[in-house]
């Protein structure tokens, strides 16, 4: 199954705009709907900040995840607005340990990442990790906050779980390549 997405400014008038996280939301529900299973949605911000709240249609479909979300501001756990939290008073923020785990790369390189998980006053089903490649600096470009539904989920799982992700966008490039090869 595929559906192509078109940015805004390539619509024609007649066209209906839908995001890409629309998009893939509508093709999760048919291929449920098909019958097929999942065991586990990976995604990066772009999904897991979606205007469509492509999360909730997740949870909906009652679908276990690890979604990349953004941070609002840098070196603070202050998510967007779609990923607030309110702490009842007396509640507390909880950065729990750092633990470590190794990347293992296609070339079989390894390479040492940090994780933790961020409670925000007691655990809930939907739980918060941030992955780093420094604890010390916290570095734009090697730091990312997760936002996860898998029921029973170990730590030592959350970084490799994670990890997939460019798995599944280098299998996806390859594809989108062959099929910009057959329509172009």
């Amino acid at each position: 199954m595929s559906k192509i997405y078109k940015p805004k400014k390539r619509l024609k008038t007649t066209d209906i705009y839908k995001s890409e996280p629309a998009i893939a939301a509508e093709m999760i529900k048919k291929i449920r709907e098909m019958g097929f299973k999942f065991k586990l949605v990976l995604t990066d911000n772009l999904y897991g900040e979606s205007e469509c709240n492509f999360i909730s249609s997740l949870c909906e479909l009652e679908l276990d995840f690890l979604v990349a979300i953004a941070l609002a501001c840098r070196h603070k756990v202050g998510y967007r607005s779609n990923h607030g939290v309110w702490l009842p008073k007396r509640r507390k923020l909880r950065y729990n340990r750092w633990r470590t785990y190794d990347l293992v790369f296609s070339d079989d390189k390894q390479e040492k990442r940090y994780f933790r998980e961020i409670v925000f006053g007691k655990r809930h089903s939907i739980q918060y990790w941030q992955v780093t490649t420094d604890i010390a600096t916290l570095p734009d470009n090697s730091t990312w906050y997760l936002m996860s539904k898998i029921p029973g989920v170990k730590y030592k799982d959350i970084g490799n779980l994670y990890g997939y992700r460019n798995w599944v966008e280098y299998g996806l490039k390859k594809s989108k390549n062959e099929l910009g090869q057959i329509l172009g």
